[in-house]
């Protein structure tokens, strides 16, 4: 989920769902008014760090700041040796199943 906003002004923001990706920084959108009415928006800038995109007169979108944060949480740590892999495993029928 992403914030899209229509200008700079930070205050209008709306929740929306990214419906396709057309590369890192560019996305559509179906978002939602506050009264929860969905609206498209089609090759919405995405502004963020790296980007090549800054907040300006058109529309944009944002990575929710949990999102940021759980981006960056990520990015610093390392695989868990713990976590155990799955190989070689089928995939069982269920109990009575005729296949």
């Amino acid at each position: 989920m992403v914030l899209a906003r229509k200008v700079r002004a930070r205050r209008a923001a709306y929740a929306s769902l990214v419906t396709y990706v057309h590369d890192d920084n560019m996305v559509n959108l179906v978002a939602f008014t506050t009264d929860g009415v969905p609206f498209p928006a089609g090759s919405v800038a995405i502004v963020q760090d790296g980007s090549p995109y800054v907040a300006g007169d058109l529309p944009y979108a944002e990575w929710m700041p949990y999102q940021v944060g759980q981006a960056r949480k990520h990015a610093t740590t390392k695989p868990s040796s713990r976590c155990p892999r799955v190989t070689g495993q089928t995939r069982r029928s269920p109990v009575g199943s005729d296949t």
